[in-house]
């Protein structure tokens, strides 16, 4: 078994077109290690037949159960295997998949369009310290997704004094609070129509340049700067802005 997924990672960084390509014996594709480690043959039968899941114990509402056992082991060790600095990132890929799944996502703006959807905590090296599939939506009103993304992804770096960094899905001020509660700060680009955020700075007239910007007292600072367009943020690692000010980028 050790020898089949050391083949399959293998074959993920060395890529042929067909699978049966790797065995061939032609100048062409002459990679003689699928073959030293294992028959083609019984490859595809291990392909065809390998299951990770006692489909009697498993969740019924749970649509990564084939593969949750094994995942879990997957991102069990890459956590005991490196511990990330000071900052961390939170970001989403898509894996490349046109097949039938009920989970599979459409965006269009990537360079695959379709696939499945993958939320990952990566240190500033860019390693994956944890990841979680999206499966679609869930059941918790209280929390948006993107929070609850976040607060999974970084259970287990947080009351350390780290810095999350994150886009302008993720970024809200109710998760600034909460990751302050739990001494991590926040840093990220911010959509302006997102709630709890000062009228004066999402109001403020800029012109190229200029920025506003507003601090509450726990620290939590809200930012908007024009330059070609309008670029806002949130951080609570940066402070010193206790005021609405507009201001030129000169000062």
């Amino acid at each position: 078994m050790m020898r089949f997924l050391g083949l399959l990672g293998w074959m993920g960084l060395v890529k042929l077109p067909p699978l049966r390509d790797y065995w061939r014996i032609d100048a062409l594709y002459n990679i003689p290690l699928a073959r030293s480690v294992m028959p083609r043959n019984r490859f595809e039968l291990i392909l065809k037949f390998i299951h990770f899941s006692d489909n009697q114990l498993a969740p019924p509402d749970d649509r990564l159960l084939k593969i949750r056992n094994v995942m879990n082991k997957f991102i069990h060790n890459y956590k005991i295997a490196y511990t990330p600095g000071q900052r961390v990132c939170i970001d989403e890929s898509l894996i490349p998949w046109r097949g039938r799944l009920m989970f599979r996502q459409y965006i269009p703006n990537k360079r695959h369009r379709y696939g499945i959807k993958v939320f990952k905590l990566c240190s500033d090296r860019g390693y994956t310290w944890n990841l979680m599939v999206y499966c679609g939506k869930t059941t918790d009103r209280e929390n948006s997704v993107a929070e609850s993304v976040v607060m999974e992804l970084v259970d287990g770096l947080l009351d350390q004094g780290r810095v999350l960094y994150t886009d302008n899905w993720y970024t809200s001020v109710p998760l600034a609070y909460r990751l302050l509660d739990r001494k991590t700060h926040l840093v990220g680009t911010l959509r302006l129509n997102r709630k709890h955020l000062p009228k004066e700075v999402v109001g403020a007239k800029l012109q190229k340049g200029e920025f506003a910007a507003q601090e509450t007292s726990d620290g939590v600072v809200v930012l908007k700067w024009r330059d070609k367009r309008v670029v806002s943020a949130l951080t609570t690692k940066h402070s010193g802005l206790d005021t609405v000010t507009t201001t030129t980028r000169r000062g």
